[in-house]
């Protein structure tokens, strides 16, 4: 899943993303779902869009099988070790469109 920042927007929609990614993971226990976050919750600086709490705080309560990554990375550095991509409403999505990867595109 890659974490747009600021959509959905306030603790509503964020509160809603976290608890579909959790289903989706415990309704999927033989998958791993990783989350690639715009920012990391602890980066120094302003960020753009930063319109409520990091989506990691919404995520407190998870199964082992999401996975919540903790250091700075590339998307195109992870998205060939990954079989699909989950996103909201980003620029991300046109990497998997370029790869040919099925892609779930969160509205809302």
């Amino acid at each position: 899943m890659v974490d747009q920042g600021a959509y959905p927007l306030g603790d509503l929609g964020k509160t809603q993303l976290a608890s579909a990614l959790v289903a989706l993971a415990a309704n999927n226990p033989q998958m791993t779902f990783h989350v690639k976050p715009r920012y990391l919750p602890d980066e120094v600086g302003e960020h753009l869009h930063a319109v409520s709490e990091h989506l990691y705080a919404y995520l407190a309560e998870r199964p082992d099988n999401l996975v919540l990554l903790d250091r700075p990375t590339i998307l195109e550095d992870l998205l060939p070790a990954f079989d699909a991509m989950i996103t909201t409403w980003s620029t991300a999505y046109l990497g998997a469109v370029v790869l040919g990867m099925p892609l779930l595109l969160i509205g809302g």
